[in-house]
Parts: C-alpha cells; structure tokens; sequence
C-alpha cells in the first residue's frame, strides 16, 4: 500500500506534469497497474463534477479525494492462517482457563504466549497477533454484567484486610488494617494490627461495634481463612469466631464468591482510600497505639467530607442508618486461652516469646488469655501476671518483681540480669544513682514497695530528702521506711505542731524523772539526819 503523499505526487505528475504512466512507475518504483488505477479514479472523480456545478464545496470535495490515504477493502478477505481447527484448539484453552479460575486456580490460567508456544509445539504455523487478537475478542464476549443496588439504611456493612508498611519505633513493620465500610452511608472505620489472626479479627469488630453503638443487619465478608473454616460443595462453613460474633452481636455473615473483589466494593475502595489518606503524609511512629490514635483522626476527617454526588456527609447518613439498625450489646470479649509451662527461668513461651511469672510457679501448668494487645496468666482463676502483648520473634519479656525472692538469695546477679535491664528507667535510675553498690538493700527496698504500694515518685522524694540530711553514702532502709511512713496528706504546719508537741512532751517526762530523782534523794538525806549512826 502506498501512502498519502505517493498518491498525490502520482496524480500531480500525470496531470500538472504530463507524464506517462509507464515513467511515473519507473521514478516511484511503483506498479504501472497501480499507478493507472489511481489516474483513472481521480479523472473518474474529475468528471464527476460538472463544470457549472465546480462550486467551492464541490472543489473541497475533490480535493479531499485527492488527500485522503490510499484503503484496501479487506472485508471480504479470510483468515489465510486462523483455520478452524487452530480456533477450536484456542477455545479450548480459554475454556480451561475459565475453570481454573472457577476453582480458584487463576495463577495457573495459560497466558496468551503460552496458547502460541503450545500451537507452535503442535506444528501450526500461526502468528503471536493472531492469537491474542482471537482470544481478546473471545474473552470480550465473556465479561460479566454488574448489576447496581439500591442500598437500603443500617442493611449492609462489609468487612475487609489491608496492608501497611509503617514505621513503628524506628523499625519498619508490616502492620495489618481492618477496615469497616457501611454501604448506605460510606461511614468508615478501621485499626491497625501486627496480625491477620483470630484476635484480631474478634477484637476489630469488638471496636467497630463499639465505636458506632449500633449492629447493621448484614456483614459481607470474603474468603480469608479466619473467616471460612472450609468449603463443602459450593457452601462455605464459617469459622468459630465468626459464629459466635454473628450470634452474640445478632448479624447475619455472607460471604462473596471466589476472586470476586467486586460483591465487596465499597470496602475495597476504602481500604485503598483510607490506606493512601492516613499515611501518605506521615508513617512513622512511636508505637501502634499511636499509628491507631493517628489513624482515627484522618477517619474524623474522612467521614466528615461530603462526597461528589451527595449532600451530606458520612455522619449525616450514620444518623439516618440508626434508625434501621440494632443497639450493639456489651463489648463482646476477644480473647484465646492457652496452658503452658513454666521454665525454668520462671517463663512461659508464647509465640516464640517469653513472658515472665512470679518464681513460685517454676515448672507448673498455668493458663495463659491471649487478647489482642495484652496476656493475661492465671493459675486456676487467679491472674498472677499481665503483659503487653509482643510480635517480635524469640526475645524474653521479664517484670523484675517476678523476681525479687531469688535476688534477695543472689544480690550479686541484679547488676547483669536481663530483669534490670528490662525494668523501667525510674528503677534504673534510682538502683545507680543511690544502690549502685548495695544490690540487697535495693532489692529489699523493692519488696517493700511490693508490700506498701509506695510509687516510685514517693520513694525518688525519699531518697532526695534523705540525701540532703545526711549525704547519699549514708542512705538506709531503715531511714527510707522512716520517710516513707510519714503520712504525705497532712500540712506542713500540722508536722511541725506534731513535732514540738512531741519534743515538749519529752521534756516533760525528763522533767518529771529529773524531780523524781530529787525526792529520792532528799528522802535518803533525810532518813539519814533523823537515824544517825
């Protein structure tokens, strides 16, 4: 095919300059057929036009006929390669495919150059364009018609996982978000956790349910393995914690089908949009209780905004869903139980962690509740410990007055033992600022702010008072329990009164002893002068 400026500087030859056609074809390297089939269809076009009809739109008619590009009508033409049976062997690969998506097998789906290869392997001689252009339009024909809702107030809420990259303490942590979309009003709410685990689950709908006050009569959720147990046939069987949230909060679960992202769209929407607004300015933080602060407030931003295409915001909207939907009960408990034993560092492992218990229970069975945040351990029904709960891998979590027993044997070991290192700074502070060198008188000073509940603010003021009277060298127990036994509530002018009451009345007592003395004395003398020897 030649192109538009050939085709015109062939008929501007012939008709301007006189050439034949046979030289027109020699300097073009052109066909003498073709050259003559573009001649005669401009002089056909040339008499088409009468010369009392050449009027200015005739002329532009004429002269876009001799611009336009040179087409072939290729209508009529039939596939030279694309034969019938290469078309059935190419309807029977997409075919196979859409059954491996089905059963949700989509990442072993046969790409378009692996259909080619396999022709190829066949010996069918066939080109790479051919099959994608017949397997483009094949699968056009397939695509899946979606029908839109009209959603109803309080109806439907669905429920969806996100992932995050933060940082969190300097460290850069894959965090998971939980995320809660009702359809009638966009409302959204999400938080944030180390896991996609069953805790997780159960605690972000506990704080979901709570934050709004109100239960919406249906909860979609996808296919993730803390939702769906198993499947049996074509029903999916819902895991533990999903009854017993759906019983206790009174929702009915639903589930979307396979590779189905769409049944849930709202949700998926908003765990990109909540995703990108709350972090894209700031992703580093202290901790995850302060990501989770930080992520609730870009949620009061987000739910305060109108939307395009509505009048009112998200929470004008929540309003009109109460009235449709069921008053949340009591925050339902989130929680694992678990039995373990204690080693013989008086730990219990945990995920690969270890959690300190007091020392009395080494080697015993204890039973261990996992929520989300914190563990709690009892022996029977007594807690004996709490902690926050950790997501790191194979470190050890100690509470040193879980320990104070066996230091009081071993004061030697508290300077390199990992429980003061662990401890808080105020400890720190206080055992190497006034203990650094008496190790039991610290550990005894421990236990008694076991027994007497004394806050470390108390005990620093102690230790300040009592380096000032008498230097820090010369710091006691004896002389901090004094202090510390003084009641802190009275004024100081109360103490002082107390004191001199106090001095005057030991005065008084010696007064008395001293004129005592006296009488006993004057009564000698005088049984003396009256019976002389």
């Amino acid at each position: 095919m030649i192109d538009m400026y050939t085709k015109q500087q062939l008929i501007l030859s012939y008709h301007r300059d006189g050439k034949s056609i046979r030289s027109i074809s020699r300097e073009l390297g052109i066909h003498r057929s073709t050259v003559t089939s573009y001649v005669r269809e401009f002089e056909a076009s040339l008499q088409a036009l009468d010369v009392s009809e050449k009027d200015e739109s005739s002329m532009e008619v004429l002269i876009e006929a001799l611009c336009k590009a040179p087409t072939y009508d290729s209508s009529n033409r039939k596939k030279r390669k694309l034969s019938d049976e290469i078309q059935r062997c190419l309807d029977e690969y997409i075919s196979a495919n859409a059954k491996k998506r089905s059963s949700g097998r989509s990442k072993q789906c046969m790409k378009k150059r692996d259909m080619w290869e396999d022709l190829q392997n066949r010996g069918y001689q066939i080109g790479y364009t051919t099959v994608c252009n017949y397997v483009r339009k094949a699968e056009q024909k397939l695509k899946e018609v979606y029908i839109r809702q009209e959603m109803l107030p309080g109806f439907i809420t669905e429920f969806d996982w996100g992932h995050i990259r933060l940082t969190l303490g300097g460290k850069q942590t894959r965090v998971l978000m939980a995320v809660f979309t009702l359809k009638y009003s966009a409302y959204r709410y999400a938080r944030l956790y180390y896991r996609e685990d069953g805790i997780s689950f159960t605690d972000a709908h506990v704080h979901y349910f709570d934050h709004i006050g109100y239960v919406s009569r249906e909860v979609v959720y996808d296919n993730a393995r803390v939702m769906v147990a198993r499947h049996v046939g074509k029903q999916k069987e819902p895991t533990e914690r999903l009854m017993e949230l759906s019983l206790y909060y009174g929702y009915k679960h639903r589930f979307t089908n396979a590779y189905s992202g769409h049944e849930k769209g709202s949700v998926e929407r908003s765990v990109e949009y909540v995703r990108r607004k709350s972090f894209c300015m700031k992703d580093e933080f202290d901790n995850l209780d302060q990501a989770n602060e930080h992520l609730l407030n870009k949620l009061h931003q987000i739910n305060g905004r109108i939307p395009k295409g509505r009048s009112k915001n998200a929470y004008a909207l929540l309003e009109e869903e109460y009235e449709s939907m069921m008053k949340a009960p009591a925050a339902y408990q989130s929680s694992e139980y678990r039995s373990v034993r204690v080693d013989k560092y008086s730990c219990v492992s945990i995920d690969t962690n270890q959690y300190s218990v007091p020392e009395q229970y080494v080697g015993q069975m204890l039973n261990v509740r996992l929520f989300a945040q914190r563990i709690e351990i009892y022996d029977d029904h007594q807690l004996i410990a709490r902690h926050t709960r950790h997501y790191a891998k194979y470190q050890y979590f100690i509470d040193i007055n879980h320990y104070l027993q066996s230091l009081q044997r071993k004061p030697g070991a508290l300077a390199t033992s990992t429980a003061l290192s662990q401890a808080a700074d105020s400890i720190k502070d206080l055992y190497k600022t006034y203990y650094q060198d008496k190790a039991r008188s610290f550990v005894m000073l421990l236990v008694r702010m076991r027994e007497k509940a004394w806050s470390i603010d108390q005990i620093y003021q102690a230790h300040q008072i009592c380096s000032q009277k008498c230097g820090i060298e010369r710091i006691s127990l004896d002389k901090i329990t004094v202090l510390m036994n003084m009641d802190p509530q009275k004024p100081k002018e109360a103490v002082q009164k107390e004191q001199r009451v106090a001095k005057t009345g030991a005065m008084k007592k010696q007064h008395e002893q001293i004129l005592l003395a006296s009488r006993n004395q004057l009564k000698a003398v005088s049984s003396l002068l009256n019976n002389p020897i």
